[in-house]
């Protein structure tokens, strides 16, 4: 089942979608947004997304399923419909699923990716603190960091 509705799509278009666009060409358009939500998620989260699914999904999946119907379509004569109001959604979708990937926007009740994959390392990495952390490097002068004594002697040795 797709993340958004053909009712969705109806109600966001003012029901103009029923009357310009074939039912087969709707459902691809909404594949094609699950599988670009799904493609870029899918080392963070477990995808596809459980029913219900996240609202954000949901109207990132709205969006692109409407950049792709104005794309492949007559339907950009649909009042508003431009060039760049398409451009528009695109970029929006795309902004946010770049605020995820980078863990500035977390989703509420969804499980991150339970693979061990690289994607469950990052999501780690990302909700993790560096509060009180203090580099070693920084505590000291550097000019005044000395190497152990009996290290160099050892490295002398073992050129020898």
């Amino acid at each position: 089942m797709s993340y958004a509705s053909k009712d969705n799509i109806d109600a966001l278009t003012g029901g103009t979608t029923s009357r310009r666009v074939t039912r087969r060409l709707l459902d691809r358009c909404l594949a094609r947004a699950d599988a670009m939500i799904d493609a870029r998620l899918y080392s963070l989260y477990s995808v596809p997304f459980a029913s219900p699914y996240p609202d954000l999904i949901v109207q990132i999946a709205e969006d692109l399923t409407l950049y792709y119907l104005y794309t492949f379509t007559a339907f950009s004569g649909v009042a508003g419909n431009t060039d760049e109001a398409r451009r528009e959604l695109w970029e929006s979708a795309m902004d946010t699923l770049d605020l995820i990937v980078n863990g500035d926007i977390l989703l509420p009740d969804v499980t991150a990716s339970g693979s061990g994959s690289s994607g469950a390392r990052r999501l780690s990495l990302l909700t993790s603190t560096t509060e009180d952390y203090q580099s070693v490097f920084d505590m000291d002068d550097e000019k005044e960091w000395e190497v152990d004594s009996d290290l160099l002697n050892d490295i002398d040795d073992r050129r020898d």
